[in-house]
């Protein structure tokens, strides 16, 4: 006689839960890593990503404006 786990029930329900676990696991994947998109309205110096499908989320790369240095003769006396 067959144990009840391994009966069709049971290894209807084993299959039914390694399905469930195998389509989690890829729906935890896909909104864990954000998946890089182009959007032509920013530009080439956006990066962006897009995550779940909803949520974009863009970042400038460009080049950084440089920050000018005061020379000696402007700071006040003392420094």
């Amino acid at each position: 006689m067959r144990s009840k786990l391994w009966s069709r029930k049971g290894a209807a329900l084993a299959a039914a839960v390694a399905l469930c676990v195998c389509m989690l696991s890829f729906v935890m994947f896909s909104l864990a890593s954000p998946a890089p998109i182009s959007v032509a309205a920013l530009g080439p110096d956006w990066q962006c990503s897009r995550v779940a499908f909803v949520l974009t989320s863009c970042t400038h790369v460009g080049r950084p404006k440089a920050v000018p240095v005061r020379d000696r003769e402007d700071c006040p006396p003392g420094i």
